[in-house]
């Protein structure tokens, strides 16, 4: 009967150990998920910062690009105005002021004198 008990006690302490080693792997796989997690934290917030600094400069490129095109548009849509009131009404010589130097308001005459 002596023996019998060490044979029992010896298969307790095996089911014993194993259910440690089945917990100590668990845990140990725990853990390294645990640290890839906090290794891709710590690569996540770069990478998150970089993404929304690029996704900024891409919204400011877009709004350059629009605000360029509704330039474009304007200058397009005057030039064509332009274009038509000109075949409308044909070239004209601009007026010109010219001033006389007889007059009493001319500073030409009065500097000479």
């Amino acid at each position: 009967m002596h023996e019998k008990r060490i044979q029992l006690g010896t298969e307790a302490n095996v089911d014993s150990a194993a259910r440690h080693e089945e917990v100590a792997l668990h845990l140990a796989q725990e853990a390294m998920r645990q640290a890839q997690r906090a290794l891709v934290g710590m690569f996540a917030i770069p990478a998150s910062v970089g993404l929304t600094i690029a996704a900024t400069v891409t919204y400011l490129a877009a709004f350059l690009e629009r605000g360029f095109e509704v330039f474009e548009l304007s200058i397009d849509q005057m030039g064509s105005h332009l274009g038509s009131q000109v075949a409308r009404d044909g070239l004209r010589e601009p007026e010109r002021v010219v001033a006389r130097p007889d007059e009493p308001g001319d500073k030409t005459k009065q500097a000479r004198s």
